[in-house]
């Protein structure tokens, strides 16, 4: 077809990480670094992190009178809202219920 590149020109024009790869080949050094810390850890590097952050907050909430915005933003998270998401996917229940029950208990 006239006017539209040669296959082989075309394949020229494709870089190396355009390129399809093998599944396990050439893993980027973040991949091995998330593959070995699931090894040790049991978990992925993301799910630990918002472990540690949701106990950070668990303990502001019982230790503290701070309101639960600024325990997000204390913990690491961008607002209220999404402590309240990751709060709420780890334990079941929302900050301001889950406070309610600890001060009662």
């Amino acid at each position: 077809m006239a006017g539209q590149p040669s296959e082989a020109s075309h394949r020229k024009g494709i870089s190396r990480s355009h390129r399809p790869r093998r599944a396990g080949s050439n893993d980027t050094p973040q991949q091995q670094l998330s593959a070995a810390f699931r090894v040790s850890f049991g978990t992925s590097p993301h799910d630990y992190i918002c472990r540690r952050r949701i106990d950070q907050a668990k303990h502001l909430m019982i230790t503290t009178e701070t309101p639960l915005s600024e325990i997000a933003l204390d913990c690491g998270f961008a607002d209220q809202s999404h402590l309240s998401r990751v709060f709420r996917r780890l334990t079941g229940h929302t900050p301001a219920a889950w406070r309610r029950v600890m001060r009662l208990a």
